[in-house]
């Protein structure tokens, strides 16, 4: 505490190494911080309530650099935070009840761009795409009455394979390949009754290796590998 360069909290949530190589650390608690490796100092951005261009949030749940090199932050309840490198600024994408293209809302968990440069954000209530030119989002959410809807509206992981394919991996409602064209997810959950399906409903990590398979890690079901041609799950525990 002593140290105004010292690490800001000891509780990280994200960790990222942009494309010079700089090593941003997201802490739950201390804000944004930007590690100088020379020195091993850090600097450090956090919110300050009557400063409108700082951090949104002192809670920082998860760092994307998109393929300009804007650097995008995730927060737990100010929503996503966009990084202006230069001016060490802030500018806020937030929920607002009175707008209905805001984000969903502001508890930010996950930030994806995928290869046509829309930038995908999975939140505590649904899954938006940000369009950047206008600042709005669309929204998709889970419907009980519509099949092809999100299976869940609390999202943590986000991953497009070599094909296209978008993977949305939710918290209690299994996995979801979204169908752009129109704009449907395909489900894949858990069946007691079908030891092939997916082991446990609660994603949290996806990842396509360079062989293009599949892996889902789960919070509570242990490791994943999916065969998309047999539409069946392996599963490591």
């Amino acid at each position: 505490p002593s140290d105004p360069h010292s690490l800001s909290h000891n509780t990280i949530a994200a960790i990222h190494e942009d494309r010079a190589g700089v090593l941003w650390i997201g802490t739950l608690g201390g804000g944004l911080c930007r590690l100088d490796r020379e020195t091993g100092e850090f600097v450090t951005y956090r919110n300050a309530p009557d400063d409108p261009t700082t951090l949104s949030n002192d809670f920082v749940q998860t760092i994307y650099e998109d393929r300009t090199g804007v650097l995008w932050v995730g927060t737990f309840a100010g929503g996503l935070s966009r990084l202006d490198r230069d001016a060490g600024t802030f500018a806020h994408f937030t929920n607002d009840p009175q707008q209905s293209r805001s984000l969903s809302n502001n508890n930010v968990q996950i930030i994806y761009e995928d290869r046509c440069g829309e930038l995908w954000v999975g939140t505590g209530a649904g899954l938006d795409r940000f369009d950047r030119a206008t600042g709005e989002f669309t929204h998709y959410r889970y419907d009980p009455t519509d099949a092809n809807s999100l299976s869940n509206d609390n999202v943590l992981a986000i991953r497009e394979s070599r094909e296209g394919v978008l993977w949305i991996g939710t918290t209690g409602g299994g996995v979801n390949k979204v169908d752009r064209a129109q704009e449907q997810f395909a489900l894949y959950q858990h069946d007691p009754n079908d030891p092939n399906s997916l082991s446990f409903d609660g994603l949290w990590g996806i990842l396509e290796d360079r062989e293009g398979i599949l892996w889902l890690g789960t919070n509570g079901g242990g490791l994943n590998r999916f065969n998309r041609q047999a539409v069946s799950f392996t599963h490591y525990r």
